[in-house]
């Protein structure tokens, strides 16, 4: 893996404009202000780190404690910043540690988060929040701090400016990916007509099938949603890692406004298709996506993600996070009719590291090796599923 410096990069993004716009170089002239405040590192417990994250507009799954601390294997801390009392960003960061030596990497995947809801944009908040990470991570425990910003059109770039600016380094992506995102501000019309022209074309016919949406989000729906999925993966003969058990888990761990949504697609008495979304911030993540062997020639799943995406559009959400470009072909091009001409196909961001200190350099691009070794076995492994499924 090669490490980039800053001069072999794309040029620095234009900040958009803020309610009292400064320069880049303004907000770093003014450091000590944006530095100065406090953080807390537990004793929070998930269920009120969530509180406190539902503030905020930027968040993804990676930064819901109530799912984080459920799936993730490392010795997970949940971070809060504070500037003049006030909560202005956070983020789950995993740690990994080499034993004996005690340092490696802390990890924060598509976070940390900072945009608060309903407030005008402020960097200064961003700059905050990692400048008081790296005083805890890094000055303090010795470790290398490693951030995985949130794919986002509009705010990936400059994040990744301002963690420059904060002297990280970015190093090349360990596998080419992207997301598939839909645009929510549409009209019902605009949305049908930003859809790829297959996709309107069986969104068209299903809407012909006399198929019923349900939303159920109790135990109920979602065993009918896992048993969807168990018929699935059957009919496909394959075997996925999908983790379906954190669903009802965190709908009993977060605030009411961070739960997982489960909609069904009903022909008679029959769940003929479903899909969990879980609305964060200002996003609707799609999770997990299923349908029974009926379902398929009625399209089931086309009716069933249109519903989704028009409630979700009523509700004012921005974004329809469908997740990443699949290595199976047909679910790929599901997603990329669906996003359409007025939605994006968003790449992950590079990781950024910081570290201060030589043994923490060397331990966290030792375990980034490893982690690079066993993401290439997974894609292979990934590879055979998807020619089986074919």
């Amino acid at each position: 893996m090669r490490f980039l410096e800053r001069d072999s990069l794309v040029p620095t993004p234009t900040l958009p404009h803020y309610s009292s716009p400064q320069t880049l170089g303004e907000w770093q002239e003014n450091s000590d202000s944006i530095t100065s405040g406090s953080y807390q590192i537990e004793p929070l417990t998930p269920e009120n780190f969530d509180i406190l994250a539902a503030e905020f507009d930027d968040l993804s799954l990676d930064q819901i404690a109530g799912y984080k601390t459920l799936v993730q294997q490392g010795n997970t801390k949940l971070f809060i910043s504070y500037r003049q009392g006030r909560v202005v960003g956070g983020a789950v960061v995993v740690i990994y540690a080499i034993p004996l030596i005690g340092r490696g990497v802390v990890n924060v995947r598509f976070g940390p988060f900072w945009r608060r809801r309903h407030c005008p944009v402020d960097p200064s908040n961003y700059l905050a929040t990692i400048a008081q990470m790296k005083a805890e991570f890094v000055e303090k425990q010795g470790h290398m701090l490693t951030i995985l910003p949130r794919p986002n059109q509009q705010y990936q770039e400059i994040e990744s400016d301002l963690l420059f600016s904060c002297g990280f380094t970015q190093r090349e992506p360990t596998a080419a990916s992207s997301r598939y995102v839909v645009n929510l501000e549409l009209s019902a019309e605009e949305q049908m007509k930003s859809l790829g022209q297959k996709w309107r074309y069986n969104l068209r016919k299903a809407l012909k099938n006399n198929l019923v949406i349900e939303r159920d989000d109790g135990p109920g729906g979602q065993d009918a949603f896992a048993s969807v999925h168990s018929s699935m993966l059957s009919r496909k003969q394959i075997n996925l890692v999908d983790q379906l058990e954190v669903v009802p888990l965190m709908c009993q761990r977060v605030p009411e406004v961070l739960k997982p949504r489960t909609y069904l697609a009903w022909q008679g008495d029959e769940v003929v298709a479903g899909a969990v979304a879980a609305p964060l911030g200002d996003t609707v993540h799609y999770l997990y996506g299923a349908t029974a062997d009926k379902g398929l020639p009625l399209r089931a799943s086309y009716a069933l993600h249109w519903h989704i995406v028009n409630e979700f559009s009523a509700e004012s959400f921005k974004y329809y996070d469908l997740g990443g470009s699949s290595q199976f072909g047909g679910l790929r091009q599901f997603k990329s009719g669906l996003s359409g001409q007025a939605g994006s196909e968003t790449q992950i961001p590079m990781e950024h590291d910081y570290c201060d200190n030589p043994i923490g350099r060397l331990s966290g691009r030792t375990l980034h090796s490893l982690r690079y070794l066993k993401g290439k076995a997974v894609r292979l492994r990934n590879d055979r599923f998807s020619k089986k499924a074919a």
